[in-house]
């Protein structure tokens, strides 16, 4: 038996135990606002500023009207704003589908979570030379229960 056979074999046996369950549910927020600050740092990590927008110094904000199911994962979503650019454009859009949403909490009783997502670009100059900077979050404001 290779060592990639006996770790296939013990990752099965763990998550046949429900070992696995238990090590993904301890991440799984427990109240909207614990959602909504995972929420946050996962839009935040899938963003990506495009190098030629970043050395000419383009700066731009899309809004997006995302709804989620109860996994995290996107069911539709909806520019509202663009960025001015089409590659900011084209990268947030991406963002928004490659973002790792974590599952709705338990104490959330709705089956989908609407909200606004919004994802600030811009470029500045550093000691290194021009710096990225992104940014994303979700409206507090403008969560609502889907229906």
């Amino acid at each position: 038996m290779t060592s990639t056979t006996i770790s296939r074999s013990l990752i099965a046996t763990l998550l046949l135990t429900g070992v696995g369950a238990t090590a993904a549910s301890a991440e799984q927020p427990s109240s909207l606002k614990e959602w909504q600050a995972a929420a946050d740092k996962s839009i935040s990590k899938a963003m990506s500023v495009p190098s030629l927008t970043n050395r000419h110094g383009i700066k731009g904000y899309a809004q997006f009207t995302v709804t989620v199911n109860r996994e995290g994962d996107v069911i539709g979503s909806a520019q509202t704003i663009r960025a001015g650019n089409n590659g900011l454009n084209n990268s947030a859009l991406r963002a928004v589908h490659r973002a790792n949403f974590p599952a709705l909490p338990d104490s959330y009783t709705a089956e989908q979570l609407t909200f606004t997502l919004n994802m600030d670009y811009r470029s500045s100059e550093g000691f290194a030379g021009k710096r990225r900077f992104r940014k994303g979050n979700v409206s507090s404001t403008e969560i609502s229960s889907g229906n």
